[in-house]
């Protein structure tokens, strides 16, 4: 232990001549409690700025994996947030560290001061100086530093997990949205119908001149793939499906080849039925899309009806 150590007050306190018990007592009790409000205030400080790393680190895990969330919110602030969150964290938990070093080393002195002293009233007059009363000693002493240091590094290990999570998320998410970009682009431009309706989220297709609701396509229940073209893309998720089926198969690993298997439901019977190896065809594709910009453009090309 080198004199740096020792806290300034504290080395004052060590080479001043003995002064009467109930002065030195209260040194003593200034000194614990500075030590046990310095640390307790960098203790929480440090913890809130944990949490408000973690915090900002889960809005930038929900924004890259919740598809709303995504379109509606920039994460740059957010994850800019954590880090600087963290980085501060990481400096005072350094400074906490120090300080429960040097609060260590005071009560260390201290005690041999009073041990001293008390050995020294002993041998001069048989009676012991008075006390530093237990319980005060007790409350402004008992510091759970191992405890706050233990939640400390748990944190640390949370957020670099949730970082890693983060990175790893955002390349996963970057690369599904280039690989989708391109196969609207440049996937294969074939359907298996020749129109398509919506009743709700449900899909009614036209498949040789009748209308069925579609049940499941190469035994992938419809609803499923809906849902795949709504996370795919939340906005445009119903041209995805009538223009882009081929593409939105591909994302969800269930290539189709050139024909398809259809469960459909008989709009006007209710009767179910299976149709194998149905055409994925090019024509029907021009179909889908021809009917698609017709809706588009029919209110502005109805008759009677005037631009505004």
């Amino acid at each position: 232990m080198s004199g740096n150590d020792i806290d300034p007050m504290l080395k004052d306190l060590l080479s001043a001549p003995s002064t009467p018990a109930p002065e030195a007592q209260q040194i003593v009790l200034e000194i614990l409690r500075r030590d046990r409000r310095r640390t307790c205030f960098l203790a929480a400080l440090s913890i809130i700025l944990w949490l408000t790393g973690i915090g900002a680190m889960l809005v930038v895990l929900a924004a890259l994996n919740v598809p709303a969330l995504r379109w509606r919110m920039d994460v740059l602030p957010w994850a800019g947030a954590a880090v600087v969150a963290m980085l501060l964290a990481a400096l005072f938990t350094a400074i906490l560290i120090s300080s429960s070093r040097q609060a260590t080393l005071n009560r260390i002195n201290i005690s041999l001061r009073l041990i001293s002293e008390q050995l020294r009233q002993l041998r001069e007059s048989g009676q012991p100086m008075g006390a530093v009363p237990q319980g005060d000693w007790e409350i402004i002493s008992e510091t759970p530093m191992k405890r706050f240091i233990l939640m400390l590094a748990v944190f640390a290990v949370v957020t670099i997990g949730l970082a890693v999570t983060t990175v790893v998320g955002q390349s996963s998410y970057r690369a599904g949205a280039d690989d989708a970009t391109r196969l609207w682009r440049d996937g294969p431009k074939v359907a298996p119908f020749q129109a398509v309706r919506w009743s709700g989220q449900t899909p009614q297709l036209q498949v040789n001149g009748a209308w069925y609701e579609l049940l499941a396509l190469n035994d992938l229940p419809a609803d499923q793939i809906v849902s795949f073209a709504q996370t795919v893309d939340t906005k445009d998720w119903k041209k995805r499906f009538e223009e882009d089926l081929p593409a939105v198969l591909i994302l969800m690993e269930h290539e189709p080849g050139s024909t398809v298997k259809l469960k459909l439901k008989d709009l006007a019977t209710g009767n179910e039925q299976t149709l194998e190896k149905v055409p994925m065809t090019e024509e029907n594709r021009r179909l889908i899309q021809k009917a698609r910009l017709a809706a588009a453009t029919e209110p502005t090309t109805r008759p009677g009806t005037t631009g505004l």
